[in-house]
């Protein structure tokens, strides 16, 4: 078994790996992104693809984000007929966001994301269970709660041993994007713990924040809940003026809605009145898989489990995961709510519509949830100084694209309004721009000159920005270093059960990877002395080279015929090929040089007609 590391390598987005099995010659990948918001990110997209797509048996998606399935339809109209092998929470939203994407995209319609063949594999159990693709192939899922169905890979071959023979099968693990919840400390609010492979030769494992460790508030609901009240409190309750929050549509915008339920049920006197919008029609079919697949059960080793929910759920509500899984499905529909038409009142509570009698023990804070939020199609008007104020939560994580572009003009000036961003921003996006501002005053603002050019050629001066920018770093859907660590090097039953003995850092940027490199690195050397296990640490590079997974050794560089190595190359034959002719007329003619080179006397003899 051969891998090349088509991406991320020194980059976060556009994850590929190409994989052949030579004992069959069948190829296929895991995962095929898109680049996103980086240098050159076009003209990677949409460059000649390394491998025949006829020729990919099959594709193997930890997760639906963009970076990782986004070039799918692409693969699918060059010629890609086989499984997409993937979960089916992961296959519905893939669906969503790939067809959004082909409104934003020539390189493909949505005619041919309908074509992808997105398969769930025929598990016994969902997780942890191996299932052949290929001869003497195998693969296995584990769960980690980056986003709803999203997925580590583990890839085994080679026969299996009969009984009493040595196991000679090898395997490697390919991490996908790693969420922060673990077990028994699900942080974020709605996904289970993230779950461990078992024990590999080989891993591929994201470094995306390799050198970050994260702050209080992505390690505590109570510290992100805090961070959300207190920017409630300043901008609505205080100002009365629109508290912004730009959201991405998978995942991101579903969190901030149960927090801001969590916190209008735990102070409904507090809260209550404060109107609630959504704005983001694409996160609300994303609310849609949501609600259909979040209680999804399934077979575990000890019974019948929810496969996808958070015990952290229930754990914060006073809830029992086995006896209150009506209150939490009611839960789940309050904060997953995507009809149009105007908030329920205050009577339509969960104590109202569960517990009229009063008889259950449910927490005050699950008595008073009710459903907050307005969903809205159209962009909503909000009159400065009409004394209500608003929270507004809109599609566009960056600020530069969906439906926040609409508020954006009238709201930034307004010294009322709070822009509340949750989420990592790529240089040069209108969030980055925001956020460099941050926590300059306004009379520094006021000498700013440049300005930010929004869609519609509508633009706004950065020294009229006069609104709080904000930031939440609370919802954060990657590890830290040290999570990534711990993640590697584990213990189970008292044994040592490391994932991977051979580590391939990608999925970050160059500083974040070396980072990661050193802290697995540290881990490695106590881990050697405590159990006599060696771990090696890779770098790849984007040369196209193969690594033999069977030998533990990177292949002769193969240089790509149309890249730089190859002009390089034959720049050099095109330099000793002059020199060969110098040398020739040198000796035919003398010192070859400037205009030194005798000229011939006579024009040279026509050659002589045919017979």
């Amino acid at each position: 078994m051969k891998i090349r590391f088509l991406g991320p390598i020194d980059r976060v987005t556009g994850s590929c790996y190409w994989l052949v099995n030579e004992k069959t010659g069948s190829q296929f990948l895991v995962d095929c992104g898109m680049r996103q918001g980086e240098a050159g990110a076009d003209l990677w997209n949409s460059a000649p693809l390394p491998f025949d797509p006829k020729k990919i048996s099959c594709v193997l998606l930890t997760h639906a984000h963009l970076d990782h399935c986004g070039l799918l339809p692409r693969l699918v109209r060059e010629g890609f007929r086989g499984p997409v092998w993937c979960t089916r929470e992961t296959a519905n939203l893939a669906r969503i966001v790939l067809a959004d994407a082909a409104r934003l995209t020539k390189m493909y319609t949505t005619r041919d994301v309908k074509r992808i063949n997105f398969r769930e594999p025929e598990f016994t159990s969902l997780f942890g269970i191996l299932r052949p693709i290929d001869t003497d192939v195998f693969v296995a899922f584990f769960r980690t709660p980056h986003v709803l169905g999203a997925v580590s890979i583990s890839v085994v071959w080679g026969p299996k041993p009969s009984p009493g023979e040595p196991n000679t099968q090898q395997s490697i693990v390919f991490s996908g994007d790693l969420g922060v919840n673990t077990e028994g400390h699900e942080t974020l609010p709605l996904l289970r713990h993230a779950m461990s492979p078992y024990p590999s030769d080989y891993l591929v494992l994201e470094s995306t924040y390799g050198g970050r460790r994260h702050p209080e508030e992505c390690r505590s609901p109570g510290a992100r809940l805090d961070t959300l009240a207190g920017a409630v409190d300043r901008c609505v309750l205080e100002r009365r003026g629109v508290l912004v929050v730009p959201a991405f549509a998978l995942g991101r915008v579903q969190d901030i809605l149960f927090d801001l339920h969590m916190l209008f049920a735990s102070a409904p006197d507090k809260y209550g009145q404060i109107p609630v919008m959504v704005h983001a029609p694409m996160a609300m079919k994303v609310s849609d898989v949501y609600r259909k697949e979040i209680l999804r059960t399934g077979q575990t080793r000890r019974g019948v489990k929810l496969l996808n929910l958070s015990k952290g759920v229930f754990r914060s509500l006073g809830l029992s995961p086995e006896n209150d899984q009506d209150v939490a499905a009611a839960i789940l529909d309050d904060v997953l709510y995507r009809d149009e038409g105007p908030a329920t009142g205050p009577n339509a509570s969960i104590g109202m519509r569960l517990d009229p009698e009063g008889v259950r023990s449910l927490s005050p804070t699950v008595r008073s949830w009710r459903r907050i939020h307005e969903v809205v199609r159209e962009r909503v008007d909000f009159p400065s100084g009409d004394g209500r104020g608003a929270i507004l939560i809109t599609g566009g994580g960056m600020c530069d694209g969906g439906p926040v572009l609409g508020y954006l003009p009238a709201l930034l000036p307004l010294q009322s309004t709070t822009i509340l961003l949750t989420g990592f921003q790529s240089a040069g996006t209108i969030g980055a721009k925001l956020l460099a501002i941050k926590d300059l005053p306004l009379e520094e603002r006021a000498k700013l000159t440049d300005r930010i050019e929004f869609e519609d050629a509508d633009s706004v001066r950065l020294a009229d920005v006069k609104a709080e920018i904000a930031c939440s770093r609370g919802y954060s859907g990657h590890l830290d270093q040290d999570g990534l660590v711990d993640w590697v090097f584990r213990s189970y039953d008292g044994k040592p059960s490391q994932v991977g003995r051979t580590i391939f850092l990608t999925h970050g940027n160059a500083d974040q990877r070396r980072d990661l490199q050193r802290a697995l690195a540290n881990r490695a050397e106590a881990w050697k002395a405590a159990h006599g296990i060696a771990v090696g640490i890779d770098l790849p590079s984007n040369e196209p080279q193969w690594f033999d997974l069977d030998s533990g050794k990177w292949c002769p560089r193969e240089l790509d015929p149309n890249g730089p190595d190859a002009l390089r190359r034959e720049n050099e034959r095109l330099k000793t090929e002059i020199a060969h002719l110098k040398q020739r007329m040198s000796i035919l003619h003398g010192p070859v040089g400037g205009f030194e080179m005798p000229r011939p006397t006579a024009p040279p003899t026509a050659p002589a007609p045919p017979a």
